[in-house]
């Protein structure tokens, strides 16, 4: 079974219709999700990936954001692949180069739940998931 098939399976058992997904590091596996199952993803926001394509960027259809370093050739190749994006939705941690095992949430927690709460809060609130009574 696919990744994205194991989260269509949990989604379905637990009844969940869409979700937002956050990731960081090695994103393959969301980004799998977000082009092959984009119906299960009201948005994506990759924090400081390792790796992201141009034609991720320009093919995705599912709301993203990313944050990210401002050194280092991660920000590099996030530069290059936001520079053929429509519409990029970047934040930049200032004087900030993650490696592939930083911790970056600990590190820099605060300014990462306000990057994520702006881009959710900006997104159109009629597409959204709808909220579950748990």
């Amino acid at each position: 079974m696919d990744f994205h098939e194991r989260v269509r399976a949990l989604f379905t058992h637990h009844g969940i219709e869409r979700a937002h997904f956050v990731g960081g590091g090695v994103v393959s596996d969301l980004v799998e999700v977000a082009t092959t199952a984009p119906d299960l993803v009201a948005s994506l926001t990759l924090v400081c990936p390792m790796s992201v394509l141009q034609t991720l960027v320009r093919d995705l259809v599912v709301p993203f954001s990313i944050v990210s370093g401002d050194r280092g050739k991660a920000a590099e190749m996030i530069d290059r692949a936001l520079a053929a994006a429509s519409r990029p939705n970047r934040f930049v941690l200032a004087d900030y180069e993650p490696l592939v095992w930083t911790d970056v949430v600990r590190e820099r927690v605060d300014e990462i739940r306000s990057a994520l709460l702006s881009f959710l809060v900006g997104l159109d609130q009629g597409t959204g998931p709808r909220p579950m009574a748990l």
